[in-house]
């Protein structure tokens, strides 16, 4: 079985909770922040093969998208429930395209995309 890494930052400790559950249900091992900037040291400390952040947060998920994105990390995926920013949620789909995913989501959804990811390391082993 391929072992996958993945960061799941929110501040909403329900989603983050979900989130959590579902990741650790498909065998990722999961570390969470409930706030943008957790994220961002965790992401400066430790390689990750999925990143998956909320876009409301101060400093936002664009930020995070950005240094998961700098650092190498492709599975990067922004979540948003809405916001009454146009200008951060243009930004944010400019910047992620498909991988700006919104609430609700499927929890289908999250199992295909960790498939995608562990098929992408063993086609990969070296990413």
């Amino acid at each position: 079985m391929t072992e996958i890494s993945g960061l799941l930052i929110d501040d909403e400790p329900e989603v983050l909770s979900l989130l959590e559950d579902v990741f650790r249900t498909k065998g990722v091992i999961v570390d969470t922040a409930a706030t943008t900037q957790q994220g961002l040291d965790l992401l400066a400390q430790k390689s990750y093969d999925i990143v998956v952040t909320d876009l409301n947060q101060n400093p936002s998920g664009v930020q995070v998208y950005r240094a998961a994105i700098s650092r190498g990390i492709q599975d990067t995926y922004i979540l948003t429930g809405g916001t009454t920013d146009d200008t951060l949620m243009r930004e944010a789909q400019e910047l992620a395209g498909p991988n700006l995913l919104t609430k609700p989501i499927q929890i289908d959804t999250f199992y295909r995309i960790i498939e995608q990811v562990k098929q992408r390391k063993i086609d990969n082993p070296k990413l």
